[in-house]
């Protein structure tokens, strides 16, 4: 069996592995954008939340009302302050994620590579076969006559 032959399962592995590393690498995006997308939603929220406070303060509130919106606001400074955690966590999933699928990209392309020159090599090696075994024939033309 050929060398090329006998190397095609490898390169098989090493595609199928760049490409569940490039899914990963893609769903660690989608959690990423996603977990961002919930941390401007609470920030959004908490903006819009202060200013409610501030219009009903200057109108005049309630102690207690008073009370419980600032309790209020700092939950919702406690949930994005988790969620930037969470956001910086993601982010470096996905850094990971992108070393990951990098590595066996350029681990793939490698192995491409050295099968295309094994695979020149075969041919070169089939191409001097030929030429010797036309070398090699006998003439049979005029001059054995």
């Amino acid at each position: 069996m050929k060398r090329s032959k006998r190397f095609a399962p490898i390169r098989r592995i090493a595609s199928t592995r760049e490409n569940q590393a490039a899914k990963r690498w893609s769903e660690a995006r989608k959690i990423e954008a996603e977990t961002r997308e919930r941390l401007q939603s609470l920030e959004h929220y908490l903006h819009e939340y202060r200013e409610g406070y501030h219009r009903a303060r200057a109108q005049g509130l309630a102690a207690r009302q008073m009370i419980e919106y600032q309790r209020f606001i700092a939950k919702l400074e406690a949930a994005i302050h988790e969620q930037r955690k969470s956001v910086a966590r993601c982010e470096d999933d996905s850094r990971r994620q992108q070393t990951q699928w990098e590595q066996r990209y350029r681990g793939r392309g490698a192995l491409d590579k050295l099968a295309g020159r094994i695979e020149a090599e075969e041919r070169q090696i089939e191409e001097k076969s030929a030429q010797r075994a036309m070398d090699d024939r006998p003439w049979r033309g005029g001059r054995g006559r």
